[in-house]
Parts: C-alpha cells; structure tokens; sequence
C-alpha cells in the first residue's frame, strides 16, 4: 500500500504567471485606486490621472497635486478625467470643473472655462476625451454636450453644442469613447439615443450616422446594444454587445465585420472592461463574470484575417481587470489603470515566467526549493523538489504531473531529492535519502542498479559533484574518487586520489564552451582543469595572498577562459591567459555576496541567491536584478540552472516553482535611470529656480532641493550622490539615501552643485544636473562697499587735509594781520612818541616846564598802551595760549589791573569743567577784545562801584556776561561811540550774538554767546 501511494500521480494545470506585474494603490501613495489614464512626459516621469488628484510616479514615489483655493495655478478640482500631453511638452487636464494647463517641470498652470453661452448650466466645464490633431494643429476637448477646438495656444477656435442640450437638460450627449478623425469630424455613441452619431467639422453639425453619405460612418447605424467599445489607430471600431460571448470588429474601410466567440472558463459576458491596443500590434481585452477573470491579447492581424484563429485566455492572478485604461510607455512598458489601481507590467513581461509547482505549504517551508530539473524532450520537464515531490511539466499542454502527491509533511524529509543522475536515455536516477528512478514517465522505487557504475552509487551512497554533457556524467564519489561515465554505451572511467589530487571528494564543477570540466574542492584554492581533448588534467593554482579564498561556493568559466570564483565573502574573477585576479563587489551590483550557484551561458553569468536573481554581463560586468518586484517569490533563487537548447529557454529553480527565461530578450539591461529637480526652499520658502541666476541673501543660507530619480525597473533602493564644483575644481561625492539635499549655514560665495542617482542594479543616472546659486555676502562685506568706503574715507582725508589747510591759512592770516597791526601801531605809537619828543625837547629849550610835563606825561601813557598792546597781540600768537583757560586767566588779569586803577571790586564767575577747551584763534581773539572794550567802557563812563562778571558753557555755547550797576543809558540815544561798533563787528565775524541791555541809572548789562 505504501508503494502505491508513492507512485500516485495527479494531473493537473499549471499555473503560470507570465505576467510579472507591481500593483500601485493607495498604500503605496496613490491618492486614489480609481485610474482614468496615465501618459508619460519629456523628463520620462508617469502621470496618473485618478478621481482624487494628479499624481506624478518616478518608480517609487507619487507626488500628488490637489485643487487649493488659495492657489491660482493648482488644479480647479481633484476629480480628473482625462490627461494628456502637448507635443511641447505641457499637460492638459480634464477635470469636472475646467481643463487645467500646465507646464510639468514647475508644476504649476492655468485653468480654462468655457462660458455657457445661452445662460443656463450645461456641463460645460465637465470635460472629458483631450485629442491631439496634428493634421489640423488642434487641441479638441469633449464635454458630455459639446466638442471645443482649440488652438496651440489654447485660444478657441471652434465649439460646437449638441443641438439638443436646451432641451434636454442634464443629459450625457457625447459619453465614453470617442474616435477623433484627422479630418476633425468626431464620431461617438449616444448614450441618450443608443446610437452612434457624428460631428462634421465643416458644418458644425451634430447626425446621426444613417444620414451620413460617407459609407464608413453610415455603416454603423444598425449597430446596438453596445456594451464596451474602443477605435483602434485605423478608426476601426471594436466592441462587445451585451451578454454575447463575442467580440466583434468592423473594418471601417471594407465595411466588414469580423466575429470570434469569447473562449475561456467564462460562459457568459457578465462585466467586460475597455478594449485596449498595444504598441505591437495586439488588443488587449480582460472580461470577467463574479470572482473569475481572463485576460486575452491577441494580433489584430490574425483576429482579422485567420480563420481558425481561436481566442485563449491568459491568467493573471489577483488581476480583477476592471482595465479603464492601458498605456504604453516609450520603453514598451504597459501602465493598466483600473478600479484597484495602476498595474505596472515591464517590458519584458512575456520573456520572464513563472511556473509555479503544486507543492503543499510552498511559501511556509525552505525545503520546498527545486534541486534539479531535466529536459526530456522538446516539451517535457522532469523537476524535483528537495522534499517530497517532483513533477513531470508539459510546456506544450500547460499541464503537470505530480509524483509523491500522497506523502504526508511529517514523513516528507525521508523523501527529499538532492539531484538527478543521468544514467540513460530514459533512465534517471533521483539521488537522494531514498533513491528513486525515473523511466518512461514512471517513478519507480526502489532503484535496482543495472551495471557495475550504477552498484557504486548504490553501495557508496555518498556522492557529490554532479556534471553532464551530451553523454557524459561526471561524479565524484567519497570512497573511489573522480568518475567519468558515458551513459551512452555504459562505459566509465576511474580516476582515484593520488599526489596531484589532492582530495578524494570535490564538491564543486563548471563547464567552458569546449567542454573542457573545471572542479575544485571547496577548501582549496586550486582549480584543475580537465582537456576534453587531451584527455589530461591541469592544476592551477589560485593566488590567494589575502587568504580571501577560504571555502569556495561555486565556479564558473566563461568564453574568455575566466574563472568566477563565489566565497562566502566576495566575487573573484580569476582570468587564467593573464594570471590576475580582481573582485566584483556589492557596490557593482551583486544581489549578496552569499551566491548559491553560479551559472555562465552566451556572455551572461547567472547569480542564483535567497536575496533575488542577479545576471551579470561579463564584457561590462553589469548587473540586472530580479526579485519580488518582478514576481520571484521571496526573492529565492535556488540552487539549480540549466540551458533549454531545444527551446532556447534558461530554466531557473526557484521556491516551489520554476522561472522560465528568455536569454536573448529578458538580458537586456534596462533604461538608466534619470534624475531631476523638483523644488528648491530656502529657509523652508519654495523659490522658483527654472531658468534663472538665483541670489539669496546671507541671512537666506540654508538651502533645500528635493530630487526625484526616474526608474520603473530596479526597485526601490536607490542613492543620491552630489559634489560641489568651483574653477574645474570638485569635491568628492556624496552620498544620500534620502531624495532631500539640505546644505545648512551656507557661507558668501557661489555655489555649483552636481547631482546624480544610482538605482538598486548600481547604474548610474543617464544625466547629471547642475544647479547653481549664489549666497550674497552683508552689505558691509561686498567689495563695492569696501570700494565706498575707501572712496570716503580717502574723500575725508582730503577734506580735513583741505580744511586744515585752510584752517592753517586762516590763521597765517589772522596772524599776519595781527602783526601787521603790531607794525602799524607800533610804527604810529613811536612816530608820535618821536613828536612828543621832539615837541618835548623845544619845550625844554624854551623853559615851559608845563607843557613839557604834559607832553612827557602824553608819552609815557602811549608808550604803556603801546606796550600792553603788543602783550596782547603777542599773547595772542602764541598757540599755547590758544585754550578757554588761558583766555579767562587773561580776562581776569586784565579786570584786576583796570578795576583796582579806579577802586571798583568785582566778582568774576565761571561754571566750566576740569577738561582743556581748545578755542580757534580768531574766536579767542573776538572774545578776549569784546571783553576787553566792554571793561574799558565801563571803567571809562559807568561810574560803578561794583562789577559782575558770569562766564560759563551749556551745549558748546560759552556765555560771558560783563554787568555794572552804573549811571547806565539809553541805548536808544547812543550815537555808536565807545567801541560798541567794533564789538558788534567782532561778534559778526564768529557768528555769536551781542545783547546791550542799559538804562539810565540802572546800569548796564553786557552778554556774549558764542558756539565753540
């Protein structure tokens, strides 16, 4: 009984997941699941039109824009209908509330409204289809009523109303699909008169189709009952009726109709999305009926011209296929909106399969992973699983033979498989705990050997190093060595351990393209070579000064005689012509550094890992990398690979399941990627950096760009790198995981930065962008400040250098003069003092000793006079004497020697401080001679016993006040004697001000103010 249930054998169908797909929905920041359509701009960046805002996808982040009332440029409502893009580069939104302009790089724009122009609210702004008509050079937009044309410049050039809209008010005139003609005659289906209906362009006129002369638009007249519809390039119309399991087409051309039954699981239309036209050719239809779906695509060509052309669904798993939209970007990958979100399908969706394996508890156990898979035939796979099952894979029929199908998990370790032995044409032996054999379809247990090689694998048990070619095996067996055996005719040949080998058991193998083997022992960093040819060994030994070759994982050896060495460390490529060694690193794009198999084929070496799929292009060595993104589950690749030649497929183990590849398409490295700016703050206020020279001020420095690098293909990691430039000089560059560049407490100066991208597979960024700004130093640091102020301060010296000068002259001046006037009253002091004398000297002679007492007396007084003026013009001169203090000093000397000659007392007064007042010279001089004649007037006519004299400052102004407490005046009856023009004169010349106050028998009252 127990050997029945090990041979039980179920068919079934396969499952495989083609479609190797990434689901957007809100959780990834999608702001909403519901897609209308997507396009893609010049920057490469996909647009994403949903019912909840616009949103912009570089591969990993959506940058959404929404409706802001306080912001002209922002969308006019978050409900978008429709997007599309302007051969110069703008983006055109229909929304419900106007059709929004905008340039994508600032993402900002303007909204347009159309005026309703008979008065009453007619959806006029609800918009809908955008068409661009290059023939015409015409933007033509659809409203639920009306089809507007505009211009390039969005001035409108033509509306067109449906002539029943007054009528009828609030109804859908012109809903859902639309086929915009190059002639700019519009057809579409009315959904208010279930029919299909026309516009001409030249009249303006809204008809029906069968009024049309034109036999292409006329032919649709009798078509109803419609219930999803779409136009191909060609103007063709497709469409499906409701509850008929067909899909229809009509040439509008030939005015045929072509028809081909619906075939699948589904018995009935119960709900079919939009028909959808690829880029090759292909419509792409998903229909579905409660929980089930299928998805067909199909050539137009044999839909339309095969006769026995026959429509086969494709599945896709977790698909609902409410498509409402598919979008083919310029790298032919498919965008598929719909009501779960935005698929994303790369473009080599159909080149990279998936055949997942019917194992039991396929992603909760490790030990589910495939150990070995064989090609039996140009259709059949033989696979096995390292526990409990393997499978017989018809690629043909899409069907699966399961084996071991009633094994128990608990008892499934005892039937795990480690590989397959090639012991005949249809005699495979399972090496594993228990040995099996496989023959003629049929897993038979136990395996009874049938030649002297097969009773070693039995008896011996422990074998590794499994190797094949076209007839050849190559086995290493623990206890008898190396073994090379030709299944073809049974034939094989020993080589056991000896002084060149150093190990009896090798673990690891590679083959070159001549068949030469290459094996190693994974402890040893020796690698002996096997000549096919020469039928002989080479040893050659690895340089290994680092120690780095410690335990060998893996080998392999490409077309150019190089060795991929895999350790538990690093990645080292050994090239044996050269005898030199280098190491490809994580930084290079390895998925890990824990391999677990190497594989080479056709100048690609596979890299088998639990951290995905990497495959490595030897000539460049870059990487590409497959995991999860592209539906590797759990990211495992196993530890088993082979060629397809009969097909041309590689075959990968994976996790329960099987990935099928097409090397000479699925290896192309994708797109690079590309990086952009999108905002520049500072100091946390966005700034408008496009196409400008930017200048902030030194207190604006700190400085923050968001970057957004563009790829669909790698994943999500991906790093930003930037670095300064200046004169052709650069700094090293920096690294940032984060899309965010803040550079903080930016100092003056000009600022040239560098940014760059790397995505998950380590390629660069197809560009670099440069942004420069500037920081401005203060005001007081700029250099035209420092201009300025030398400009000043030179201005400054020169005019204090020219108003000392002229002080100096004023003074050499009043110095002049002062001793001009010493010469002049000298020369006439002694000039009269020599006719005294002389008048003297006659008296004398004559004996009148009256007279010549009087003439002597004349002399004597003239000569005092004389010499008191040239103390005072001498005092004066002398800058020592040139201060405040001096001046009183002088003033009060000269009022003790007048006041005691005639017995008046006096008090002289001063409020000053401590500190030195330096006074100009002809100041001095007014004052001191002011002074002088008011006290020689009063001494002369005041008859005053008593004198007050006040000097003091206040705010720089010197004050003398001289007060007697004479016989006084009336001043109104002076008749300008006494020196009191004079003092007026003096106190003109130094600005200051002289009061006379007197009155008769009140005395007189003298004051001088004067700024110093």
């Amino acid at each position: 009984m127990f050997l029945c249930l090990l041979i039980t054998t179920v068919s079934l169908s396969a499952q495989i997941n083609s479609w190797n797909h990434s689901l957007y929905t809100i959780r990834n920041g999608l702001p909403s699941n519901n897609v209308r359509n997507c396009i893609q701009d010049r920057d490469g960046f996909i647009w994403v039109a949903t019912e909840s805002g616009l949103s912009r996808f570089d591969g990993y982040h959506f940058k959404t824009l929404y409706h802001n009332d306080r912001d002209s440029t922002s969308l006019p409502s978050d409900n978008i209908i429709y997007i599309e893009l302007t051969e110069s580069g703008q983006l055109i939104a229909s929304t419900l509330n106007g059709l929004f302009v905008m340039n994508t790089r600032t993402m900002k724009g303007r909204t347009i409204r159309i005026k309703n122009r008979k008065g009453w609210e007619n959806n006029e702004n609800y918009f809908g289809v955008i068409h661009i008509n290059k023939s015409l050079k015409l933007i033509e937009v659809q409203t639920v009523t009306s089809i507007h044309y505009f211009d390039y410049h969005f001035n409108i050039v033509k509306s067109c109303e449906h002539p029943e809209i007054e009528a009828h008010r609030g109804k859908f005139f012109i809903n859902g699909p639309v086929c915009f003609l190059p002639n700019g005659d519009v057809i579409y289906y009315s959904n208010y008169k279930f029919r299909f209906e026309y516009l001409n362009y030249r009249t303006g006129k809204f008809l029906p189709c069968s009024e049309s002369k034109n036999a292409a638009y006329a032919c649709l007249q009798n078509i109803q009952n419609i219930n999803k519809f779409n136009w191909d390039q060609d103007q063709n119309l497709w469409y499906v009726k409701h509850n008929v399991d067909s899909l229809f087409v009509l040439d509008r051309y030939s005015q045929q109709q072509y028809q081909h039954e619906l075939r699948g699981k589904l018995k009935k239309i119960n709900w079919t999305s939009n028909i959808n036209f690829t880029n090759r050719g292909t419509v792409l239809m998903p229909y579905s009926e409660w929980d089930a779906n299928e998805l067909y695509e199909f050539s137009i060509h044999d839909f339309k011209f095969n006769k026995k052309f026959r429509m086969n669904p494709e599945s896709f798993s977790g698909f609902t296929l409410s498509v409402a939209t598919l979008f083919i970007d310029k790298d032919s990958n498919w965008w598929i909106g719909s009501l779960d979100g935005l698929y994303f399908l790369k473009r080599d969706f159909h080149n990279f399969e998936r055949i997942d394996l019917p194992v039991p508890y396929r992603r909760k156990y490790d030990w589910q992973y495939v150990t070995s898979i064989h090609v039996l035939n140009k259709d059949e796979l033989f696979i096995t699983t390292y526990a409990e099952h393997c499978f017989l894979y018809n690629q043909r029929t899409n069907t699966i033979k399961s084996y071991l199908d009633s094994v128990p998990i608990a008892n499934a370790w005892n039937h795990c498989m480690h590989g397959i032995i090639q012991l005949g044409t249809d005699r495979r032996l399972i090496a594993g705990c228990s040995d099996y054999l496989f023959s003629q379809g049929k897993l038979i247990y136990p395996f009874k050997p049938m030649n002297r090689f097969e009773q070693m694998l039995r008896e011996q048990g422990n074998y590794t190093f499994i190797r094949a070619d076209s007839s050849h095996i190559w086995i290493s067996l623990k206890d008898s060595g190396l073994v090379d055996y030709n299944y073809a005719d049974g034939c094989y040949k020993i080589y056991p351990p000896n002084e060149d080998f150093l190990s009896n058991q090798f673990q690891i193998s590679s083959f070159d393209k001549q068949g030469n083997l290459y094996f190693v022992h994974n402890a040893l960093p020796i690698v002996w070579k096997y000549h096919k040819l020469k039928q002989q060994f080479e040893k050659i030994t690895l340089p290994n000064e680092d120690h780095a070759i410690n335990w060998i994982r893996d080998i392999a050896v490409d077309d150019s005689s190089n060795i991929y060495i895999n350790t538990y460390q690093q990645l080292i490529v050994y090239s044996i012509k050269n005898k030199t060694k280098r190491v490809i690193r994580l930084e290079d794009g390895l998925p890990t550094y824990l391999l677990n198999t190497l594989y080479y084929h056709n100048e690609f070496l596979y890299l088998l890992s639990n951290s995905g799929l990497g495959i490595l292009r030897t000539k460049n060595q870059s990487v590409r990398l497959f995991d999860e993104h592209d539906g590797i589950i759990d990211n495992i690749t196993g530890y088993y690979i082979t060629h397809d030649s009969l097909n041309n497929n590689i075959l990968i183990g994976g996790k329960g399941c099987v990935y099928r590849l097409k090397p000479n398409y699925v290896f192309v490295i994708p797109n690079r990627p590309t990086i952009h700016i999108d905002r520049v703050m500072v100091n946390s206020k966005e700034v408008d950096w496009h196409n400008k020279e930017l200048q902030f001020s030194f207190k604006n420095n700190n400085v923050t760009i968001d970057l957004s690098s563009v790829d669909f293909y790698s994943g999500k990691s991906r790093k930003y790198v930037y670095r300064f430039e200046e004169g052709g000089n650069h700094t090293d560059w920096m690294v940032s995981t984060s899309n965010q560049i803040n550079l903080m407490n930016l100092g003056p100066g000009n600022y040239h930065l560098l940014f760059r991208s790397t995505n998950a597979n380590q390629q660069w960024s197809a560009n670099t962008v440069s942004f420069k700004f500037t920081i401005l130093a203060p005001w007081y640091q700029r250099t035209w400040v420092y201009l300025v102020f030398l400009l000043v301060t030179a201005g400054i010296i020169y005019l204090i250098y020219l108003y000392k000068l002229k002080q100096i002259k004023r003074i050499e001046g009043i110095r002049s003069k002062l001793s001009r006037d010493l010469h002049d009253d000298i020369g006439s002091t002694l000039s009269s003092i020599n006719i005294l004398s002389n008048t003297a000297y006659r008296y004398v002679a004559s004996n009148q000793q009256e007279k010549v007492s009087t003439t002597l007396q004349k002399i004597s007084e003239r000569s005092q006079r004389l010499l008191l003026n040239m103390n005072d013009i001498i005092w004066n001169i002398k800058p020592e004497n040139d201060s405040l203090d001096e001046m009183l000093s002088r003033m009060r000397s000269y009022a003790s020697t007048m006041f005691e000659a005639r017995n008046i007392t006096y008090n002289m007064t001063s409020t000053l401080d401590k500190k030195s007042i330096h006074l100009d010279l002809q100041v001095k001089s007014n004052i001191y001679l002011i002074f002088k004649e008011a006290v020689n007037n009063l001494v002369k006519y005041s008859e005053t016993k008593h004198v007050d004299i006040y000097v003091s400052i206040e705010k720089n102004v010197l004050q003398v006040v001289v007060q007697d407490f004479g016989i006084g005046f009336n001043i109104h009856d002076l008749n300008r004697k006494n020196g009191l023009d004079n003092m007026l004169v003096r106190a003109h010349e130094m600005k200051a001000t002289l009061t006379i106050q007197s009155y008769p028998e009140q005395g007189t009252k003298i004051m001088l103010s004067v700024r110093i």
